[in-house]
């Protein structure tokens, strides 16, 4: 928990991003950070607080003023830039501010008469303003529609050298989509004729920039266009405070807090606005703090302590083509074109946008080799506003008598969420090669041509009918004793009781699943309930989980001197996470916002006969269909055919075991070193593992073809093979429940085997919200030695050695990179692994020297001109170095297609084949990449485990008898899985090196003035950073692939700016 005098910033959308709404550093006195401390008083987390305590006037008027510049001629340049001779990208940002303090008097106009109001003793205040700008270029080369492909003309890709270089000789070839697959004709000479363009697609494509520039080999169609544009930011805030003692034993004060920051988010915009690239937005962050303390010293002996605050926390995203309220950041420009300015049938989308356009598939736009590579447009699917408030109020009574202090208190807290959430505005449109190929869709088709024909791969629309308001509580009781049982030995006994309940949707609009309640519909457990009994199911619990009263924390630490020199301490203490959602306050809402995905399976697009022989209808752009009609009145609650949301009804809060031990030792010269133990157990937190909706493991024996099969069509072949595995099959479609044979719905595999056997076969997946099994073990050693400020000199070093083994989630929202590889959702012991966020070794240390020149220092001991230009040099710095992230192997694609039949989801990993993890690092010639590459870790140290569909035996020999090699196939189906561990400690991306370096030189001007310039240098000798390496066994070709496995592009390299070395200059005046 982050609090600012002693009043939470955590916000109750996703529990904090103090960095977008909190002051500058100059508003604050001091800031304590308390981890291992074993005080009941602090709760709501298991990592610790920290309390940024604002500055307070006095009698006498201080202040100061500053400013902080950066600029690209300082910095040291890119690689990715250096590497293509382009310049340092623009890095411009400015920090200024001023704060002055003191006693609160207001004058008396008129010579020689007092003032109305001196505070003197009394009243005092604090000010501080505090400005921020920042504006960072991006120079990215990237692949946008040609022009002669906007008009229909593909001719380029049969000619173009990039283009043959990477297919071969013969280039690509776009086919007719209004054929069926694998029977379409190839359009002469790749020009598409004029009837076939879609008016909409061809909209869609001039939506793009024209290219200005060529590519790699003289290319027209691959990085033809430079795209050089400006990520900025600007924030203002203003901090008040005002202290008042109203008597010798009472003391009010009163603080204010206003902060906007208006900044672009996801990266440069790339292309011009509004139709900006895709993933990027603008974003609003307002918030205003407002505290209040009262501390009344009842008697010499008890203190009482009132504290209440208020947040309000306004955070506005927005599209770049929002017709909502517009932000003013970045370039501006008009607003007001729609999707159906495009073209795009009335209805079929909401229309207060521009559509959102994917015609990328081939990896990253930046990065990636293949030509049909493109960045995608549109700005975001989203656009929304949040309005977040926190209402806080404690007390706490400190009592001292004899050589006990107790405290006790209380914590009450109240929140309300409120979110305007919009969807795909003007729609949401995926264009892909598959549908203008015919049989090959790696070697055919083009995604401009599908987008130019008005064949989308997918699209989703939606319609938002709600405003969610959500309502959360927390309560809090503590004791503290603190007891000096000894002159020598301190014991520290707490106790805290937390209460935090499942938040609530204020006109009682929430519903999700319950597995325990039967569906009207088809008399069978799991449905859909209602907060307030919509439909006639009602929810257990208002808020859809049950209230956990189990969070007892007590507490239990100690002090032991062994002599003048030497301390022991040690404790022992309980402590629970807080709820967090990380759904945007959006989920939970099952049926209130109507929307329809319309996919073109396969390479089907515009024909009207589908694969297997049967009419449909096709999707164009031009007659896209409408959206359904919302009424969020509808009663859904029991309707099925969908994919809905489980929020835990059995929910509980995270619970860490916190415990250490620490030596204490001075030392001569002034030097401390402390050896300590530090260890946690976590039980009950957030986590990812048991898919509500999955068939059990056994049931793989019955093999893709068995499981892809419909009840309907099965035969007693098959149900004799079923049996003989020990699988019972239902007897018919309608013995699962009626209608099965005619399910379809999201995500669902209609009428299937692999559907009835789910534990809820009317519904597909169902994601659990607040499910809280995990567990967690983190052992660390920890040295540190430190010098206190002597002759000048100041010295710190810290080293920590620990592990961190976690089978759960690596945050408060259940998400981590190991999720992401659980593939058999039934052996949770193969999760348990070394965490990825686990670094064995971490070694800081910082220092501060003040130079010995100048007035009372050991050399040119003078004052006047000779101490202001030698006197008040210092030279700090911190250095830090640490193991990186771990590694975490993985296999997508089509071999994991069988995890989403089985609603396991997610990807396999690999199996080990016993080679070493890492390779030489010598440089490799990357093909067709821009830059140079080379690879880190050894593909050959792993390999794929059986592919379940691909080379399976057929199922029957046509005799009336189950193949044997297809039994045998299928026999044990954990062998599908890979047998690699998540994780391994030996396994991770290179080693974290950082130096950064102050200079500092002070120049007093009086007595009570001085002033500072200062240069810092950040990454002081410009390491170069790598990010992770590929970690997808799918991609494995250097010149092919996006981020090939195991492998760094140096493209990857200075692609952030804040990786190279960066220059920053400071100027402080201080009275």
């Amino acid at each position: 928990d982050i609090l600012i005098d002693g009043v939470t910033t955590r916000r109750g959308e996703n529990g904090t991003f103090f960095t977008e709404v909190a002051p500058g550093p100059n508003a604050f006195q001091e800031f304590t950070v308390t981890t291992a401390q074993y005080n009941a008083e602090n709760g709501q987390s298991s990592g610790g607080v920290v309390n940024f305590t604002l500055k307070t006037g006095t009698n006498d008027f201080h202040g100061e003023t500053y400013l902080f510049l950066r600029n690209e001629a300082l910095n040291a340049n890119t690689d990715f830039n250096r590497i293509r001779g382009l310049p340092r990208p623009r890095d411009r940002q400015q920090e200024y501010g001023f704060s002055v303090g003191g006693p609160v008097i207001l004058p008396r106009f008129g010579e020689g008469t007092p003032a109305f109001f001196n505070g003197r003793n009394r009243t005092f205040f604090f000010f501080n303003y505090g400005g921020y700008r920042i504006d960072r270029q991006e120079n990215v080369s990237l692949s946008v529609p040609s022009l002669r492909m906007r008009g229909g003309d593909f001719g380029e890709l049969l000619t173009d050298p990039y283009v043959r270089q990477f297919f071969g000789p013969a280039g690509v070839q776009i086919f007719n989509p209004y054929d069926r697959p694998g029977q379409r004709a190839a359009f002469a000479n790749n020009v598409i004729p004029q009837n076939l363009i879609d008016p909409v697609g061809q909209n869609f494509a001039n939506l793009f920039p024209q290219p200005n520039m060529t590519g790699p080999n003289g290319s027209t169609v691959y990085r033809n266009y430079l795209a050089s544009t400006v990520e900025s930011a600007r924030t203002n805030y203003y901090v008040g405070k005002v202290t008042h003692i109203l008597t010798d034993r009472q003391t009010l004060n009163f603080s204010y807090i206003y902060r906007k920051l208006p900044s672009q988010k996801g990266g440069a915009p790339r292309f011009p606005v509004p139709f900006v690239a895709q993933g990027r937005w603008q974003q609003q962050f307002q918030s205003y703090y407002s505290r209040a303390q009262h501390d009344w010293t009842i008697t010499p002996t008890i203190l009482n302590h009132i504290n209440m605050g208020f947040n309000r926390t306004l955070v506005l995203n927005r599209n770049y083509s929002s017709l909502r309220n517009s932000l003013t950041i970045g370039p501006t420009f008009e607003r007001g074109r729609v999707a159906s300015d495009l073209g795009l049938p009335p209805g079929s989308t909401q229309n207060i946008g521009l559509p959102l356009v994917d015609i990328g598939e081939r990896g990253d736009a930046v990065s990636g080799a293949d030509p049909r590579t493109y960045q995608g447009g549109g700005s975001t699917s989203f656009d929304n506003s949040k309005g977040d408030n926190t209402v806080q109020f404690s007390d706490f009574v400190t009592y001292t008598r004899g050589r006990q202090t107790f405290k006790f208190g209380g914590d009450l807290r109240f929140q309300q969420l409120n979110v305007s959430p919009r969807s795909d505005l003007g729609g949401n449109f995926q264009f892909r090669t598959n549908q203008t190929a015919n049989t090959n869709e790696n070697m055919q088709g083009w995604s401009i041509a599908s987008l130019l024909l008005g064949a989308p791969s997918n699209a989703f629309n939606s319609l938002q009918t709600l405003d969610p308001a959500m309502r959360m509580q927390y309560h809090s009781v503590f004791f503290q004793d603190d007891i000096k049982l000894r002159p020598r030995l301190t014991i520290n006994l707490g106790l805290r009781y937390d209460i935090n309940p499942a938040r609530f949707e204020s006109r009682d609009r929430y519903r999700g699943f319950d597995p325990d309640v039967i569906n009207p519909l088809i008399n069978r457990r799991g449905a859909i309930v209602g907060a307030a009994g919509q439909g006639g199911l009602q929810a257990e619990n208002r808020g859809l989980s049950k209230t956990d009263y189990s969070a007892i924390g007590p507490r239990l630490g100690f002090a032991y001197s062994l002599n003048d020199r030497t301390v022991v301490r040690g404790g022992y203490g309980i402590y629970y996470n807080p709820i967090a959602y990380n759904d945007q306050g959006e989920g939970g809402f099952e049926g209130y916002n109507p929307g329809q995905s319309n996919p073109t399976t396969g390479r089907e697009a515009l024909n009207t006969i589908s694969q297997d022989g049967t009419p449909r209808t096709p999707i164009s752009l031009r007659n896209f269909p409408s959206l359904p009609v919302a009424n969020p009145n509808d009663q859904i609650i029991g309707q099925i055919n969908r994919s809905p949301e489980f929020f835990d009804k059995n929910f509980k809060l995270g619970r860490t075991v916190q415990y250490s031990l620490d030596l204490q030792r001075e030392l001569p010269y002034n030097f401390v070193v402390s050896v300590a133990y530090i260890g946690s157990r976590g039980t009950r937190l957030r986590s990812n593992f048991f898919p509500l909706n999955a068939i059990p493991v056994e049931a793989l024996k019955l093999g893709d073809t068995l499981l892809r099969k419909r009840v309907a069509s099965l035969t007693p072949l098959d149900r004799q093979y079923a049996a003989s595995v020990g699988i019972v099959l239902p007897a018919n479609p309608d013995a699962v429940y009626p209608g099965f044979n005619n399910q379809t719905g999201n995500g669902l595999l209609n009428g299937t085997v692999a559907q009835a056997l789910r534990p809820f076969p009317q519904y597909g997946n169902i994601n659990n919200r607040l499910e809280s099994q995990g567990q967690s073990w983190y052992n660390a050693g920890k040295l540190d030695i430190n010098r206190r400020f002597t002759n000048g000199i100041q010295f710190g070093l810290s080293y920590t050695f620990s592990k961190l083994i976690t089978d759960a989630a690596e945050d408060l929202f259940g998400a981590s990179p190991i999720n992401e590889v659980r593939q058999n959702p039934f052996d949770r012991r193969s999760l348990r692994t070394i965490s990825p966020n686990s670094f064995p070794h971490s070694l800081v240390f910082n220092y501060l020297i003040e130079l010995p020149f100048g007035k009372g220092q050991r050399f040119l001991n003078r004052g006047g001109l000779v101490d202001r230009l030698v006197g008040g040099f210092q030279i700090s710095a911190i250095h830090r170095y640490r193991s990186n992230v771990g590694l975490v192997p993985l296999i997508s694609g089509s071999q994991r297609d069988f995890l989403d039949l089985a609603g396991y989801g997610n990807s396999l990993r690999p199996n080990l084949t016993g080679q070493p993890f890492y390779i030489d690092d010598t440089p490799i010639p990357a093909g067709n990449l821009a830059s140079t590459s080379f690879r880190y870790v050894n593909p050959m140290a792993f390999t794929r485990p059986p592919d379940y569909r691909t080379g399976a035996p057929a199922f029957s020999l046509g005799n009336a008898s189950v193949n044997p090699a297809y039994a045998a196939y299928y026999a044990e189906p954990t062998r599908f899985f890979g047998n690699a561990a998540p994780t391994y400690n030996n396994l991770r991306a290179r080693p974290f090196y950082n130096e950064d370096l102050s200079i500092l030189k002070k120049t007093r001007v009086t007595e009570t003035t001085y002033f500072e310039l200062r240069a810092e240098f950040f990454n002081l000798f410009n390491r170069g950073r790598f990010g992770v390496p590929g970690v997808n066994l799918n991609d494995l070709n250097l010149s092919n692939a996006a981020n090939p496995f195991g492998n760094f592009a140096i493209s990857e390299r200075g692609s952030t700016i804040d990786q190279p070395r960066r220059v920053q200059v400071a100027a402080r005046f201080v009275f």
